[in-house]
């Protein structure tokens, strides 16, 4: 699959990572779980694309 994503698309994507990923821990267990996975896949779609990663792992 081809997805053409402008780079401010890109951060935007990143940032809503990294929030989510700050937030893991702080609230039950079925929204950590779903988080953990989401923010996983988003940062091997980044290593995947040779993109920078997220400022916050």
């Amino acid at each position: 699959m081809k997805l053409d994503v402008t780079p401010a698309q890109l951060e935007a994507i990143k940032k809503m990572a990294d929030n989510t990923s700050a937030s893991i821990g702080c609230g039950n267990e079925d929204f950590d779980k779903q988080s953990t996975h989401q923010v996983k896949m988003v940062d091997a779609m980044l290593k995947r694309n040779n993109l920078p990663p997220r400022d916050f792992n």
